[in-house]
């Protein structure tokens, strides 16, 4: 890269000391285009006037374009006319790319820093936005060579208050900077808008440094919960997701009425999110930033696993325990309290602990659909994680047998926690593994009380599949993992 950065400066600084000898012009343009996928995209444009060419002479003398054809870049013949223009380009496919491209054109301590590129996805909307900082406050000796520096005393051989005095004219006069900057959707930022929609920044020799700031905006036309819900249910559960309406949930007691036929999560979201939309709340803060699985019943098939699982389990094996005294050492087991040998050993069973924590992994299964529905979160740049009672060893063969490691990026478990849902610890638990406030996270979810907590939290829910039978109302429901793959009805 040393070579690379070395061959752009030596461009850069031989023009403009020409331009300042010679009373000529020399415009140097930088454009970045970055697509949807994060790829894209640097094209520099060199641009001499008639003079400027007399003084530098022939490109192909100044350019050492094998340099840059070695590391990546296109360059093409130059233009000769009543000037020059020179045109070098290089495609990047992801952002360190596009970082890495930028530290090329400047080097080490050059004009161009901390140039990055970086995606966010607030609720039904991708943006990404570019940042990095242009300092000409040097003059001409920030397209210098050290090297030269220190052989005489200037990066480019002169100090810009001597070529200056030479010309006569300050060097702002004669050399133009501009950089350009292209990203998918509606662009915005610190810089000024084009004609052709970029953002341009325009720093002048010798001005103080320049920190640039660009962002483009895609509206996504399927929010998460494009699940056929309808597009109703869309505008709500983004209102939802904004932190003041949590609060004007929690503070509105109507919104939870005990004797409701509907969970107060859902049904007190619901009118509250009419109320508030009424009212003109502003939601500019509402994003998706985590999805967050309930364990039994939503990842994995079975709900309620210590009644259809464990305990026909126990039988088939041997043992004659009743089925609430199944469900109490299940429950300790949860929370930690019992391993899982001593699980089985308190069932009566002897033989290998082992073995019989293989066969009830082995009759586990995941639930219809889970896992395209976590790629097409994954592609969204959503985290996932999974907010489950179990103890830790069950927990960890599950991932292990099903490989969930690798797309879903936190794991809360009740044993581990010392507490199960709907206990507020295990909420806080989450809040503090992933890092994202409850505002931002959507909650699916198969009982009604660890739902309900949830909201208490700060969290949107959906209820995942709810019994057949039991009343809904106006609760945001999915009856499986298929409904987010149908098309939104408006």
């Amino acid at each position: 890269m040393r070579n690379v950065a070395q061959t752009w400066r030596a461009v850069l600084g031989a023009v403009a000391v020409a331009l300042l000898v010679t009373s000529c012009r020399v415009d140097t343009t930088i454009d970045v285009v970055a697509d949807e996928d994060g790829s894209g995209s640097v094209t520099v444009t060199v641009e001499l006037d008639e003079e400027a060419l007399e003084a530098v002479g022939d490109p192909a003398n100044t350019i050492k374009s094998a340099d840059l054809t070695q590391a990546g870049w296109t360059v093409e013949e130059p233009v000769i006319g009543d000037g020059a223009t020179i045109v070098a380009s290089k495609d990047f496919a992801n952002p360190v790319q596009f970082t890495a491209i930028m530290t090329e054109i400047s080097g080490s301590g050059g004009p161009l820093s901390e140039f990055t590129m970086e995606r966010k996805t607030p609720f039904a909307r991708t943006t990404w936005e570019m940042t990095g900082r242009i300092d000409l406050s040097n003059g001409l000796e920030a397209f210098g060579d050290e090297a030269l520096a220190d052989i005489v005393g200037s990066p480019i051989g002169w100090t810009t208050e001597d070529l200056e005095a030479e010309l006569g004219v300050p060097a702002a006069e004669a050399f133009g900077f501009e950089l350009r900057v292209t990203l998918d959707g509606s662009i915005g930022g610190n810089g000024s808008k084009t004609e052709d929609g970029a953002m341009s920044w325009t720093p002048r020799l010798g001005s103080d440094p320049v920190e640039v700031k660009g962002t483009g905006n895609t509206d996504n036309t399927t929010a998460l919960v494009w699940v056929g819900l309808g597009l109703g249910a869309l505008v709500a559960l983004a209102v939802v997701l904004g932190t003041r309406l949590l609060r004007y949930m929690r503070r509105d007691s109507r919104d939870y009425v005990d004797d409701a036929p509907t969970p107060k999560h859902a049904a007190g979201a619901s009118r509250a999110a009419d109320g508030a939309v009424s009212e003109g709340m502003d939601t500019a803060d509402a994003r998706l930033e985590l999805v967050v699985l309930g364990g039994a019943g939503v990842l994995y098939e079975v709900g309620d696993v210590a009644e259809r699982v464990m305990y026909p389990l126990a039988r088939d094996l041997g043992s004659d325990t009743e089925l609430e005294r199944v469900i109490e050492l299940y429950d300790q087991t949860t929370l930690g309290r019992r391993t899982t040998m001593e699980f089985w050993q308190a069932l009566g069973l002897g033989g290998d602990p082992q073995a019989h924590d293989r066969d009830y992994l082995m009759r586990a299964r995941l639930s219809a659909n889970v896992i395209p529905f976590i790629e097409k979160m994954r592609e969204r740049g959503l985290q996932l994680a999974v907010l489950d009672n179990d103890s830790a060893h069950w927990s960890s063969g599950l991932r292990r047998r099903f490989r969930l490691d690798d797309s879903i990026d936190h794991f809360v478990i009740s044993a581990e926690v010392g507490a199960r849902l709907p206990d507020e610890s295990m909420f806080e638990a989450l809040r503090r593994a992933s890092g994202v406030g409850p505002a931002n996270m959507l909650y699916l979810g198969t009982v009604e009380s660890h739902l309900s907590a949830g909201a208490d939290f700060g969290m949107a829910t959906v209820w995942f599949a709810p019994p057949t039978g039991v009343a809904t109302g106006e609760a945001r429901v999915v009856r499986g993992f298929r409904d987010f793959f149908k098309p939104v009805t408006t």
